[in-house]
């Protein structure tokens, strides 16, 4: 039987600063140099932020089931897909209009932690495999309801310790960028990267494996007031929770590729010709990443037509910014309905999708569930256009 779900619309009226902008900025397209901040040991706290509350947060749907990611159609369906700690088989659904769930798209068995939908209403599914399967990205038509692609992901691009997390779709050089986080424990048997998957050939290649943009930096993620942590073996031990690239976006005309490493605190960039470019040697494709500003730990991360990098900042339950002259302030904080969100999603509609889960209560990070459901599924109007 499939769970019913209350689903529960908050008409307000939003207190949205609106920022005029038809593209990038002269700031945001010039080439940054700043070295990158050298962290060397833990911090147990990160410094306290201005917390300007500029946008309103509206529930979309409260939800009994952890979700991790959430897309608008263009015809106005809400598909959400569950975090991958959940038992279900199939992750992916849709969130019908009397509340109810069905699974997305109909009979499919998809393990997907990510969604990304495309100017074409094409719904891309990153399956991550596991059990002897490969993990693959899928392409479905939510206008025609027909599958458009399945890649797998093989090695030497996907290892055996990968841990494929956030990804997006670059149509201008159709190809997919996708963010493996490796790390969390163990790091010498992780390796963190981005993976690059060309959508005409199905070809995939790893690349900025080993760079410091792409590593955890030596910190503590601070969530309620205790350190998040990962039980590594039948014995309880417990180490700190440090996870390599995990938030990535592309600004809304493709020209950049912004990600960050989960436990870190500056977010980069790097030209998408230059990651389409399978000719630049390691150390080329290396030297042209930018340090784009400052940030706290967070999960995931959006751009808007302004050059404001969105980031889901962790420890203060919160949405951030970081500006054109890489300056990160918060934006809204709540502790409720902000309680560990992940990745962000704009939609035609000029909203921003957002699925708050309480991960950090989960079986993965302590031995016992903790969470309090609901869990939401929100939306926001950003500062200026993110499509």
């Amino acid at each position: 039987m499939q769970p019913s779900i209350r689903r529960t619309l908050t008409v307000v009226i939003p207190a949205v600063l609106l920022v005029s902008a038809t593209g990038l900025t002269a700031a945001q397209n010039s080439t940054r140099q700043e070295p990158v901040r050298q962290v060397t040991q833990a911090t147990v706290r990160l410094p306290e932020r201005p917390v300007t509350n500029e946008v309103e947060l509206e529930v979309v749907a409260t939800l009994p089931i952890r979700p991790s990611a959430v897309v608008r159609t263009q015809d106005g369906r809400i598909i959400w897909t569950e975090h991958f700690g959940a038992p279900n088989p199939n992750k992916v659904h849709e969130l019908l209009p009397d509340g109810t769930l069905r699974d997305y798209p109909a009979g499919a068995k998809y393990e997907s932690h990510s969604l990304r939908l495309d100017s074409k209403g094409v719904l891309w599914m990153l399956d991550m495999g596991g059990n002897g399967r490969l993990p693959k990205l899928v392409g479905w038509n939510t206008n025609t309801e027909t599958l458009v692609k399945e890649i797998s992901i093989s090695p030497p691009a996907y290892e055996p310790n990968s841990a494929l997390q956030d990804f997006v779709i670059d149509e201008k050089n159709n190809q997919a960028i996708i963010a493996d986080t490796g790390g969390g424990f163990e790091p010498q048997r992780f390796n963190p990267a981005l993976v690059v998957v060309d959508l005409n050939s199905g070809q995939a290649r790893r690349i900025l494996q080993g760079h410091r943009t792409v590593q955890a930096e030596p910190l503590n993620t601070i969530i309620e007031g205790k350190p998040l942590m990962l039980t590594i073996d039948k014995q309880g031990t417990q180490i700190p929770s440090r996870w390599g690239v995990n938030g990535i976006a592309l600004d809304p005309v493709q020209e950049w590729l912004y990600y960050a490493p989960m436990t870190s605190t500056s977010v980069y960039r790097i030209a998408t010709q230059d990651l389409a470019n399978a000719n630049l040697s390691a150390s080329e494709l290396g030297s042209r990443v930018q340090r784009y500003g400052d940030r706290n730990i967070g999960d995931g991360l959006m751009v808007d037509t302004a050059g404001n990098v969105y980031n889901t900042d962790l420890q203060y339950n919160a949405i951030g910014v970081t500006n054109d002259q890489g300056n990160y302030r918060l934006i809204r904080r709540d502790d409720k309905l902000l309680n560990f969100s992940e990745g962000f999603e704009p939609a035609v509609d000029g909203y921003v999708y957002v699925a708050t889960n309480q991960a950090h209560r989960s079986v993965f990070f302590q031995p016992v569930d903790s969470g309090v459901p609901p869990y939401y599924l929100l939306r926001f109007r950003p500062l200026a256009p993110a499509r």
